[in-house]
């Protein structure tokens, strides 16, 4: 009886694991498809080509309770933004890839590069970008040669400390970016005054 019983535990456990290892490639299949498309350039059923949202309470009442968002919870419009988005991909994933990426910020370039909001928008700006996510695709783009990348990236590697300065190089440009990005001192002094807030508000 009891042999029967570890092997019937045996055979769901089995079964389980291969159903969690389909569930994650199906995943991986759907995050795979989203990542490649534009979604700057796409055009939304719900929103104008500023992303503004242009939806009737109806509408979104109804995608609010297909897709068991908390009502309460919506508050910003980044909020809404992923209610809208997650109507009209029929997806989570391309919700939240699709969110980022017209949410993105200049507060988070600036992380990267090692500036203020104010100066990375500026050189954004510069060099024609008036979308963060546009100058950020720019940046980590190893075949975009441009003059004026090279100097802010130079620049940048020239902040980081002598110890680390010569064993990292700009190229490729997303890997220098992803280490400037962890290192940023700016990003780490804002995480850890949030992370005291969250913990004062607590209290």
């Amino acid at each position: 009886m009891a042999l029967q019983v570890f092997a019937v535990s045996f055979s769901q456990t089995k079964k389980n694991r291969a159903d969690l290892l389909k569930a994650r490639a199906k995943s991986k299949k759907e995050i795979d498809s989203f990542v490649k498309i534009d979604f700057l350039k796409k055009k939304y059923q719900y929103l104008d080509s500023n992303f503004k949202i242009k939806i009737d309470s109806t509408t979104f009442n109804k995608a609010v309770k297909k897709y068991n968002y908390y009502p309460k919870r919506i508050k910003t419009y980044r909020d809404s933004l992923s209610v809208i988005l997650t109507y009209e991909l029929k997806s989570f994933h391309g919700s939240r890839i699709a969110g980022s990426r017209i949410t993105y910020q200049w507060k988070k370039i600036g992380y990267y590069i090692w500036e203020n909001e104010l100066t990375a928008k500026k050189l954004g700006n510069e060099l024609g970008f008036t979308k963060p996510y546009r100058f950020y695709e720019f940046l980590i783009d190893d075949a975009k040669r441009d003059a004026k990348k090279r100097a802010i990236l130079t620049t940048l590697k020239n902040k980081l400390p002598l110890a680390v300065k010569d064993t990292i190089d700009i190229f490729p440009n997303k890997r220098f970016l992803k280490f400037t990005f962890k290192t940023s001192p700016q990003r780490i002094q804002d995480f850890k005054n949030y992370r005291k807030a969250k913990n004062k508000h607590k209290h």
